[in-house]
């Protein structure tokens, strides 16, 4: 019935070799298991979730759904189009500082639009609820 990246997801694991379980790596999906911000670095391969109580360093982020459309996902994206391109890990890092400032700035001016406009500002993350921000 649906359509799911998971199958391609594994294929691709198998094509690059990639140990499915490397010394008890963990992945988790942001849809499910995400409460708080996140952290990630496709170059480094550095990811790290926040969650209300704890931080939890995760070795693969499966952006399910929704999530692709986030600044984080976008973020990464970009970054990997840079790699494939050629472009130096300096230069990549350079246009992600600016995208960042970028998206960032974008989300605090729409916050601070809709509470002007007396409406309701929207939550930090699609899955938080309205008390939490």
């Amino acid at each position: 019935g649906k359509k799911t990246d998971e199958p391609c997801f594994s294929l691709g694991m198998v094509g690059a070799e990639v140990i499915a379980d490397p010394e008890g790596s963990t992945i988790t999906s942001i849809l499910n298991d995400f409460t708080g911000a996140i952290f990630a670095d496709v170059i480094s391969g550095s990811n790290l979730c926040f969650n209300a109580e704890k931080s939890q360093k995760v070795s693969i982020l499966h952006f399910a759904g929704m999530w692709q459309k986030e600044p984080t996902y976008k973020r990464e994206s970009f970054k990997l189009e840079l790699i494939n391109m050629g472009l130096s890990t300096g230069l990549i890092y350079f246009f992600d500082a600016i995208l960042y400032l970028w998206w960032g700035a974008q989300a605090e001016l729409a916050r601070k639009t809709r509470k002007l406009l007396g409406k309701e500002p929207f939550p930090l993350s699609p899955l938080k609820s309205r008390e939490q921000t």
